[in-house]
């Protein structure tokens, strides 16, 4: 995979991703739902390959221009 290699560092230079979940629940409810121990799953990922952040500060860095470095937000709809 992809992140287990020095290239991920490489790929994911000033980019930006964002993730969205629509509810987080155990059980699972439907198709939409993220269980809780997948979402644990999920952040530890996150939090060791990415540099979370509220979604506005990715925004504004794209807005001024400034470099981005893993950049990660995580959103939720209305779920």
């Amino acid at each position: 995979m992809l992140y287990r290699t020095h290239l991920f560092r490489a790929f994911m230079a000033n980019n930006v991703v964002v993730v969205a979940f629509h509810r987080v629940s155990t059980p699972a409810l439907d198709r939409f739902t993220c269980d809780v121990e997948m979402f644990k799953r999920y952040s530890e990922f996150f939090v060791k390959y990415f540099n979370a952040a509220p979604l506005g500060d990715p925004i504004h860095k794209l807005e001024k221009r400034l470099p981005l470095d893993r950049e990660l937000a995580i959103t939720f709809d209305d779920g």
